[in-house]
């Protein structure tokens, strides 16, 4: 059994937050929009963790603001991924994707309701926002 941990940021930029979505030959959550983010490495601090894999899957520089929830889910019977979801504001840079995803957008927080993606992550935009 295995624990790994993991950031997602909700980036807030003009009053709209950007999401990118996931590509079909991602193991998990293929085709559904999400917010950039992924695992923190051995050694690695935890906010710079994000910074680095939002510049790697966005292009993006960003800015901590503060944590909105812990959560956790399980991959499959032996890894439980335990994550954090940071409200963050956009610094720098244009959108350019990492091959893990396909499409983005930035939208007003509320209408992620509109969007395929998972019930926690919409529960994160709206506890940010109060929406």
């Amino acid at each position: 059994m295995e624990i790994h941990l993991a950031l997602k940021a909700i980036i807030k930029k003009d009053e709209k937050i950007l999401i990118i979505k996931r590509s079909e030959k991602e193991d998990y959550f293929k085709g559904v929009w999400d917010l950039p983010g992924g695992k923190i490495s051995f050694g690695e601090e935890p906010y710079e963790s994000l910074k680095r894999e939002v510049k790697e899957e966005t292009n993006l520089e960003i800015e901590i603001i503060k944590p909105i929830r812990v959560w956790s889910v399980f991959k499959n019977t032996n890894i439980q991924l335990l994550g954090v979801t940071i409200l963050c504001k956009y610094k720098s840079g244009e959108v350019k994707l990492s091959s893990e995803h396909t499409d983005y957008e930035w939208i007003k927080p509320e209408k992620i309701e509109n969007y395929n993606t998972p019930e926690g992550i919409k529960r994160d935009v709206k506890e940010a926002f109060k929406v």
